[in-house]
């Protein structure tokens, strides 16, 4: 554990194969912060699934017994405790292999508004910021391109978000801003790369919070297997996705699959896509073509591909395959080819993306004990679904 001066922060960080400090895993891993006035950090790489499996078998979890260990303290230092978290998510990233598709997740759960991070910056090195405002939109600015090594090399294929959350506490309550004002203040918390800026969520209830971020927090990327003997079929993708009305809708999508050969390398191909609702819509679908994911095995039968950035009716989607099916005798126009199911690429064996993720957890004694604790298990509840959310992809 390392201690940052002022604030503790809760940094949940789901992660894979690109950690300098851990061995190279893959899977869904957490490092945690927490944050008062002083900020703490507890980069345990912890391996989610395997946490899991403790629960399953009645055993502690490693992850709520290190949230609760974190102490409480005075003041908040949120802006600071998110500059520290994305030190260290820009530190992952630049470790990361060159090829890995991966997740970076960062949610934030404060009680309150900051009050002492300017001053912490200036003293402790990390800039020098006129009033809150000015340090908030240099981290939101910082958020846009965090996953980038290299200014003049974006990275495009990975995933940054971060989702701020606030309980709407007793202080806030008695002063005089609303939900909407600290919804507007969050704000500039909220970042993402290569996908959608998460609203704030304000409330006075952690269960209606949870609830909120649920219906939220989408995985829109999907990466799926193709076998190489489907190559000169058409592949049909089935998808189930979540409107605005949290109401699931089937859509399928249908594409050539073509391999090109030259100087003896192969390159795969996905082309003449089509999709049976004009609703759905990602990233690659109005593409001429969708040349498969560069960190495919080569020497294997199966090739990666990915749709990011899915959204249903303009709003980000979970989408998921419940079937991969081809057709035997070739793509039909006119819709009266029958395709063949193959149960074995269920959405439970398409290809996963490796995840981290930070929680930023504010352990305030505004909270109060009774307050702290509601905290604490929201907390773990965030963790424990945005696992299982990654788990499935």
């Amino acid at each position: 554990m390392k201690k940052f001066f002022i604030g503790i922060v809760v940094l949940v960080a789901l992660g894979a194969a690109f950690i300098s400090c851990s061995s190279v895993k893959s899977g869904i891993h957490a490092d945690i912060i927490g944050f008062n006035d002083e900020v703490y950090t507890y980069y345990e790489f912890f391996d989610l699934a395997e946490d899991a499996e403790r629960i399953s078998k009645n055993k502690e979890s490693k992850v709520a017994k290190l949230i609760y260990s974190i102490p409480n303290g005075k003041n908040t230092a949120e802006y600071y405790a998110m500059d520290i978290a994305l030190d260290r998510i820009a530190e992952i990233a630049k470790d990361a292999d060159e090829n890995s598709r991966a997740s970076y997740y960062l949610i934030l759960l404060t009680d309150g508004l900051d009050n002492v991070s300017v001053e912490m910056a200036k003293r402790n090195g990390k800039g020098k910021y006129r009033n809150d405002d000015e340090y908030a939109s240099y981290l939101q600015k910082r958020m846009e391109t965090i996953l980038d090594k290299k200014k003049s090399k974006p990275n495009s294929q990975n995933v940054f978000q971060a989702y701020p959350l606030m309980i709407y506490g007793s202080d806030l309550v008695e002063s005089d801003l609303s939900e909407d004002d600290c919804k507007e203040i969050l704000r500039k918390l909220a970042g993402a790369q290569n996908t959608f800026v998460p609203d704030p969520i304000v409330d006075e209830s952690t269960d209606e919070i949870l609830e909120q971020f649920k219906s939220t927090f989408v995985v829109s990327s999907f990466s799926f297997e193709v076998p190489k003997g489907y190559v000169g079929k058409t592949i049909r993708m089935e998808f189930s996705c979540k409107d605005k009305y949290n109401k699931y809708h089937k859509v399928y999508v249908n594409a050539d699959f073509e391999c090109q050969t030259k100087k003896k390398k192969e390159t795969y191909l996905l082309k003449n896509i089509t999709c049976s609702d004009m609703k759905l819509n990602f990233d690659q679908k109005n593409l001429l073509q969708i040349v498969a994911d560069e960190d495919y095995d080569s020497s294997g039968n199966l090739v990666s591909f990915t749709f990011s950035n899915i959204k249903y009716d303009g709003q980000p989607s979970t989408a998921y395959s419940p079937s991969q099916s081809y057709n035997l005798n070739g793509y039909d126009p006119n819709g009266t080819g029958k395709y063949v199911k193959n149960s074995e690429y269920t959405e439970k064996h398409n290809r996963k993306t490796d995840s981290y993720i930070l929680f930023v957890l504010d352990t305030s004694e505004s909270l109060g004990s009774d307050g702290r604790k509601v905290a604490n298990d929201t907390a773990i509840q965030i963790i424990r679904y945005v696992q299982d959310q990654l788990s499935q992809r």
